[in-house]
């Protein structure tokens, strides 16, 4: 009964302290109208900006971070410029919008160090350190830490505990799975507890749960820290850590049926309430659920994407495939909506900053025939003649500047352009490629037992995981890239009546790691060889991969043993396979593209295959790539 008051009276000093936020915000645009000197009404935006950013009003918040830009960079302030910037990368990193962030980010660093302001260059380098460490890419880690240490350094020169803290706890996520890393967050834990910061105090604890579930496997311990920091969310009114929060217990709860299930791990050291399946299940759903719910009233979609995707494993073990699959379709939603309004927002920018630029050279234009008007009449006085020759020199000087300033912004223009014409043709591939496979699914559940439905269903959605988060990047490591199509390959042969084998190899001279390509640019070529050749064995058939270096250049040769071209237009005209594959057209675009941004010659050549009697044999395919 005590546990119950006390949970309930957390609930109501959480909303209370909702409430209490707003009423703070509207105070303050009540003081704001009556503030005159610009300071002062810079220093009012400020607090309004933050207060809408820690309720999630994430519209809101960047209208007034702009409003305060604006202001800032009309009066010449140079700090509250470099403030504005800090405030405005914020919104973007809570919302997701991680590129946005760093250059807004960026902006702030470069009028911080300007003005010589350590503090700003501290709290600017520390927000630049989170959003390239929440990219979750290895080679931005390095870049992240960098930026931790030199804000850790000029925080200790300044004796700033609430930065220092800041630091532990980013360094410490860096090292998350090790000791190292819960000494950092112990050290911030200290400091945010002398400073009295209560969100932060819930973020840390947040982050030594993390610590123990992902480095320890220690889910008691995990839901110890877990349940701390909720409390203190939900009396702080922070919904973003709620939903955070909630989500990781139901992610704990999943993650202790997979080591009931596969044996993981110390199974032997869980308490009895941890080894009910049924129970373990249960809870897991009711938290994602309520983490799905708070996400969803702040329009958190990096949140909301998680959420789904999580929610879908959960129903895939249980075997509810109807709510999986609906589970599914919420998480692709909300990461298509995330790189829609990411492209949409990229291309509304650029095609505002061309129209800014063609205004602002019509009132130039403008400007020099008016000029150019005044000094005629000075020059009909002093000398027509030798006055005329000179404006005529002058008009001359100045067009020519202006036309090569204008085809130089057009030149970018069309580059940014192109750039995003690329992504959008990679967004395409993503829809065609998961068509495919979700056929192959359903073919799959026709045919076989519900026990191998599971096992192709959790690997399908591995495959869309690692498909989904490379397809927001313009290139991806060769090691990622040949991984998905592996997994491809192995979910097709699975549906397949013959199952084939298939073989890569790649070049030693060649650096799987380091070396880019495009995403997915293999694979419409390892899915016509599969639909439209192996498919119409009566045995089983191969697929070779070779990758190798050649100059500058990589040659990527995808070979296989079907019916070959010919057969297999014959065979095609009797199955619903009449189009030609839509993955070949976007390939042939995404590669014109990739030509003209990165001016080299990119290509691929299609060969038929004869065995030793100059019959069909297969297909083979080479593919040519910038190195």
């Amino acid at each position: 009964m005590k546990n119950i008051f006390l949970l309930i009276l957390i609930i109501l000093v959480g909303v209370e302290a909702s409430f209490a936020q707003y009423s703070k915000i509207d105070s303050l645009k009540k003081v704001l109208v009556n503030v005159k000197d610009d300071t002062s009404r810079l220093n009012t935006l400020n607090r309004i900006c933050n207060g809408y950013t820690f309720m999630c009003d994430y519209a809101q918040a960047l209208d007034y971070g702009n409003i305060e830009l604006d202001l800032a960079q009309k009066i010449g302030w140079r700090k509250g410029i470099a403030q504005s910037y800090i405030n405005i990368g914020a919104i973007y990193q809570d919302q997701g919008d991680y590129p946005s962030a760093l250059d807004a980010g960026l902006k702030g660093l470069k009028m911080s160090e300007e003005i010589s302001d350590k503090l700003l260059i501290a709290e600017s380098l520390d927000n630049m350190g989170m959003a390239y460490y929440q990219q979750q890419q290895a080679d931005y880690n390095d870049t992240a830490l960098q930026c931790y240490l030199k804000s850790l350094k000029l925080n200790e020169d300044l004796g700033n505990k609430s930065g220092l803290a800041k630091n532990y706890q980013n360094i410490g996520n860096l090292n998350y799975s090790s000791g190292e890393g819960l000494e950092y967050y112990n050290k911030a834990l200290k400091l945010y507890e002398e400073v009295n910061d209560s969100d932060e105090i819930a973020r840390t604890l947040w982050d030594i749960a993390f610590f123990y579930q992902q480095g320890q496997h220690d889910y008691p311990k995990t839901f110890e820290y877990d349940f701390l920091a909720l409390k203190i969310f939900e009396a702080v009114g922070d919904k973003k850590g709620i939903g955070s929060d909630l989500w990781h217990i139901g992610d704990t709860y999943y993650r202790a049926i997979m080591d009931i299930t596969y044996h993981r791990h110390s199974v032997k050291t869980f308490p009895d309430s941890l080894l009910n399946k049924s129970y373990l299940i249960q809870q897991s759903k009711k938290y994602f659920l309520q983490a799905i719910s708070i996400d969803s009233s702040i329009g958190s979609l990096m949140n909301l994407r998680t959420d789904y995707a999580s929610l879908q494993a959960t129903y895939s073990l249980t075997g509810d495939y109807k709510n999986a699959y609906k589970a599914y379709g919420q998480f692709f939603d909300s990461y298509s909506k995330i790189y829609s309004e990411h492209n949409d927002k990229k291309i509304a920018q650029l095609t505002a900053q061309r129209d800014a630029g063609i205004k602002q050279k019509e009132i130039d234009i403008q400007k020099l025939h008016l000029d150019a008007d005044l000094k005629q009449r000075w020059f009909l006085i002093g000398g027509i003649a030798l006055l005329l020759l000179a404006s005529l020199v002058i008009f001359l000087f100045y067009k020519r500047r202006r036309d090569s300033q204008q085809r130089q912004k057009a030149a970018e223009f069309n580059l940014h352009v192109s750039d995003i014409e690329m992504k959008a043709l990679r967004a395409q591939m993503n829809p065609h490629f998961i068509f495919n496979s979700l056929q192959s699914i359903q073919n799959f559940l026709h045919q076989k037992s519900p026990y191998e439905a599971n096992v192709y269903l959790l690997k399908f959605s591995k495959l869309m995981r690692m498909v989904l988060e490379n397809s927001q990047y313009a290139e991806v490591p060769l090691e990622e890239d040949l991984q998905s199509l592996e997994l491809y390959m192995q979910l097709e042969s699975l549906r397949l009546k013959h199952p084939f084998t298939y073989e890569i190899r790649v070049d030693e001279s060649i650096n799987q790691q380091e070396t880019k390509i495009p995403p997915l640019i293999l694979q419409p070529f390892v899915e016509n060889a599969i639909w439209h050749g192996l498919q119409y064995k009566d045995k089983s058939g191969e697929i070779k991969i070779f990758i190798r270096k050649i100059n500058d250049g990589l040659i990527c040769t995808v070979e296989d043993n079907g019916v070959g071209i010919e057969i297999s237009k014959t065979l095609k005209t009797e199955t619903p396979m009449k189009k030609l594959s839509l993955g070949m057209k976007l390939t042939e675009e995404r590669l014109k593209i990739l030509s003209e941004l990165k001016k080299v010659k990119t290509n691929f050549n299609i060969t038929c295959l004869f065995d030793s009697d100059n019959k069909p044999n297969g297909t083979r395919v080479e593919l040519s790539l910038p190195y």
